[in-house]
């Protein structure tokens, strides 16, 4: 039901209007400072703002009267009496949502006039020479907006108590509430005229649907030449045109019959005997149910409406092609076939609030269990709520969280099923563990991606959704994430190509250590020192990496010893033999090898080279110590002696070397 503007609203309107141009312009006196040249015209500019300042106190002052004259009304509000028409009580019911409209835009215009008034005020404190013109401007300009906060204050309070005053005189005027029979004639009257013309345009519209699908037939087989393709085009364009009319009609017919039920119901509600609560519960649910299937579908027609206009705006900045005037004035058609079928969604929406006014009156949640059913209603609603459209599905809270459990879940599925397909399926099929460690890491990103794409599918989310974050991310990739990207690719390299597995003593520059796990960022090694060291994956693919246990973990490993050179070395080499035969975990295939190396200054040099199964660098350490502790206690029991630096002073003299004894000088006088 339609209301006049009352002089209120339009006393609103025009204080939010002034109150957003001084929002606009609270900064604007740097431009308004006079000259010497133009004082006259900041003379004249302080005047307006005094008759500004005058005016908006004129209003406040008026304000206030027309306040207390609604005060002193409340009283008689509701004194009439005597029942009142349903036409009466849907203009109380208007007045209602009209004044609650007064109070939000009388809130929006108090907000703004603030927020210019304490602009000008933040201008007044950064002037610095009083008394000037150019500050009884600013002084003036504090002042108007001051009195326009009044004016604003003032509107806020009366338009709330005529809010009051109108919930009062529904209150009342709804107790008194009489529905005859003749209101159902009425509506039933209505409704039946209005369907029986929708009826006539929709068989109009499948005549001339018939004649359409005709032309286009007749057209169809032609040849292509210039005339006959703007005649198929022509053909297309109507015969699409016709079949949208007759769809479009059809819904209103349908919707009509929404609405009939809708106001039915509402006079029901409203008649004698009262109606039952728990009926009106129900009926509360279905209409809560069906109101935002009406909402979406204005939405998604709006849009439609949007896309069309802007292809319209295109057809029209190129109306000098000779093809362009039938399109124009068949999207022209289409937009007013959408703009009425929006008005007619509007009306369903406009009768469905009311059916839901009338039944939350009738309704009021008292009960613990009447509070449940609204704390359910209200969930229910939350997770139907609509975040936006992509293509043709909705994205609604109840999917979106549906796809994070999903994911969440599936997560939680990709990483069981890789553990076990890494420590019990492939271990059975005789691979070690580095490489079942590479397949359970790829089976595992493989699953997260297919989980992806099936928790968006199973709750309707198409991909095109993620279409500008996945060129946002595309682009930060290419400009400022090259490092991870690069070790995001090695790490797919390592677990493919496996130059290092789980498990494999590696030397990375100054590092040496076991890996313990590659993943698709980085790798963690472990030392013999216990430190685990984080090593991108790039530099494994980068750099020199040395890896003792590649293929296995039989490593060779060589210990070196100095003798005297009064050793016997026959003797050294059994014993250096013998040594590394009593050292368990010497492997005898391929057999150890002692070897005479040098004649050093100080020694003469033996090295013994024997293969061992290495896992870590402490058990190499290890091994070269006890084969160490062996050979000292060879060479101990058969007296041979490990060198030590030792240095023979050979002189050459033509005579012998003079010496002297010298007596120690007195009184540690020095000797001369």
């Amino acid at each position: 039901m339609r209301h006049p503007t009352t002089q209120l609203q339009r006393r609103i309107v025009l204080g939010c209007a002034a109150a957003l141009w001084f929002a606009a312009t609270p900064t604007g006196l740097a431009a308004e400072t006079p000259t010497p040249s133009g004082e006259a015209v900041a003379s004249q500019q302080l005047d307006s703002l005094a008759a500004q300042r005058e005016a908006e106190e004129a209003r406040a002052a008026d304000l206030a009267v027309q306040l207390e004259e609604l005060m002193s009304a409340l009283p008689a509000t509701g004194s009439t009496s005597g029942p009142i028409s349903l036409a009466e009580f849907e203009r109380l019911e208007g007045e209602i949502e009209s004044t609650r409209n007064e109070v939000a835009q009388a809130e929006a215009g108090l907000v703004l006039a603030r927020e210019a008034l304490a602009a000008a005020a933040g201008t007044k404190a950064g002037t610095t020479q009083a008394g000037d013109l150019r500050h009884r401007i600013i002084e003036e300009r504090v002042a108007l907006r001051r009195a326009a906060l009044e004016s604003a204050r003032g509107l806020k309070l009366l338009a709330e108590q005529r809010s009051r005053n109108a919930e009062l005189a529904f209150a009342a005027g709804g107790a008194r509430l009489e529905i005859t029979a003749s209101d159902f004639d009425r509506a039933t009257h209505d409704f039946d005229a209005r369907e029986a013309g929708l009826k006539r345009s929709i068989e109009r519209a499948e005549l001339a649907l018939r004649e359409a699908e005709a032309r286009w037939n007749a057209v169809r087989g032609q040849s292509g030449d210039v005339a006959a393709r703007e005649a198929l085009a022509g053909a297309r364009a109507d015969l699409a045109l016709r079949q949208k009319t007759v769809a479009l009609q059809g819904a209103e017919l349908a919707r009509l019959e929404g609405i009939r039920f809708a106001v039915g119901r509402r006079l029901r509600a409203l008649s004698s005997p009262p109606l039952e609560r728990a009926v009106a519960t129900a009926w509360l649910g279905e209409v809560r149910t069906t109101l935002p299937e009406l909402r979406r579908e204005l939405r998604l027609d709006q849009a439609d409406s949007g896309a069309l206009e802007q292809e319209l705006a295109g057809l029209k900045s190129q109306a000098d092609e000779p093809s362009s005037g039938k399109r124009i004035r068949a999207l022209e058609a289409r937009l007013e076939l959408l703009a009425h079928n929006q008005s007619d969604l509007r009306e369903a929406i406009a009768a469905e609030e009311r059916l839901v006014g009338t039944l939350e009156r009738m309704t009021g949640s008292t009960t613990l269990a009447d509070r449940i059913v609204e704390l359910l209603r209200l969930s229910r609603r939350v997770w139907n709520y609509e975040l936006g459209v992509a293509g043709d599905q909705v994205v609604t809270v109840g999917k979106v969280l549906l796809a994070i459990l999903l994911m969440i879940f599936g997560l939680l599925g990709a990483r069981l099923s890789a553990r076990t397909l890494e420590r019990r399926v492939l271990p059975r099929f005789g691979l070690d563990e580095g490489a079942s460690h590479a397949f359970g890491e790829l089976a595992f990103y493989a699953l997260l991606v297919v989980v992806f794409l099936v928790s968006l599918q199973s709750v309707s989310i198409p991909i095109t959704a993620f279409a500008v974050v996945g060129g946002a991310l595309a682009i930060g990739v290419g400009f400022g994430s090259q490092n991870v990207v690069n070790n995001f690719i090695s790490g797919i390299i390592l677990l493919a190509e496996r130059p290092i597995k789980i498990g494999d003593l590696v030397q990375v520059d100054e590092t040496y250590g076991n890996v313990e796990r590659i993943g698709l960022r980085s790798t963690r090694i472990r030392t013999g020192e216990n430190i685990h060291v984080i090593m991108p994956n790039s530099t494994f693919l980068e750099t020199k990496v040395i890896n003792w246990t590649h293929n296995d973990a039989n490593v060779r490993v060589s210990v070196s010893v100095g003798v005297a050179y009064e050793s016997p070395i026959h003797e050294v080499q059994t014993r250096i033999r013998s040594a590394i035969d009593a050292v368990p975990g010497v492997m005898q295939t391929p057999e150890p090898v002692v070897l005479f190396t040098d004649f050093g200054d100080n020694a003469l040099g033996f090295e013994a080279h024997f293969w061992s199964r290495i896992p870590t660098q402490m058990d190499r350490r290890k091994l070269e110590s006890a084969v160490r502790f062996e050979i000292h206690d060879q060479f101990r029991e058969a007296s041979i002696t490990i060198a030590f630096p030792q240095r023979d002073v050979h002189l050459d003299t033509l005579s012998p070397i003079e010496v002297r004894f010298m007596d120690r000088p007195p009184n540690g006088e020095e000797a001369k």
